[in-house]
């Protein structure tokens, strides 16, 4: 049930309360003082004789408006408990150790989606992180940036399956020196979920 449903079906429940409080006050005209005076024993049978029935509508309406409430609520609640079932899981990932894990080369990133449903990462960057808690990313602003995907930087993840990627850049200046020269502590990788939301994994600790 979408959300335009729902609001319908909310929208026509409020309709049937009215439409019913409505009929419970036709007839009920109120009497002048002089004639609740005159006759006090007649307006309260009056008022007894009405309260009965209109009590038994109003029942009957809430009713009514309970269950189809409770129908709306549950589906709605079931649609939403059904999707965070289905999306509910993590993504993880692995590099792999060689020679070429500072960026000469390739890089293999090893990604496995633990959901229910498939999913994907766009703009895909390693970040490689070192003991002096200085970082070098790999990503879509590196000179020459690749990946073995198609759209550059993009992977598919389907369900419970392990996918791969080799990403690759150029790095100058100090980046360079620091992947030369630097102790190497971690590699994370860093992502975009369809949607926007971030994706940020530590995949490799090289040094405790």
């Amino acid at each position: 049930m979408t959300q335009q449903d729902r609001t319908w079906v909310v929208g026509l429940v409020v309709a049937v309360l009215l439409v019913l409080i409505a009929i419970a006050g036709i007839g009920r005209e109120p009497k002048t003082p002089l004639e609740q005076r005159a006759d006090p024993g007649t307006t309260q049978r009056d008022a007894r004789a009405v309260s009965a029935p209109t009590a038994t509508l109003i029942a009957a309406g809430v009713a009514v408006s309970g269950t189809l409430l409770g129908a709306l609520l549950g589906t709605g609640l079931g649609l939403f408990g059904d999707r965070w079932l289905r999306h509910r899981g993590e993504v993880h990932c692995q590099v792999e150790r060689s020679a070429h894990i500072r960026g000469a080369d390739a890089l293999h990133v090893h990604f496995f989606n633990e959901k229910e449903v498939d999913t994907g990462l766009s703009e895909l960057a390693v970040v490689f992180v070192f003991e002096s808690g200085e970082e070098v990313v790999l990503g879509p602003a590196t000179r020459d940036y690749q990946t073995s995907t198609s759209p550059r930087g993009v992977i598919n993840l389907p369900s419970k399956t392990w996918a791969s990627v080799s990403i690759k850049g150029r790095f100058f200046g100090r980046q360079a020196t620091l992947l030369a020269q630097q102790e190497l502590k971690a590699v994370e990788v860093k992502a975009k979920f369809p949607g926007g939301t971030p994706y940020h994994e530590r995949c490799l600790e090289l040094s405790g």
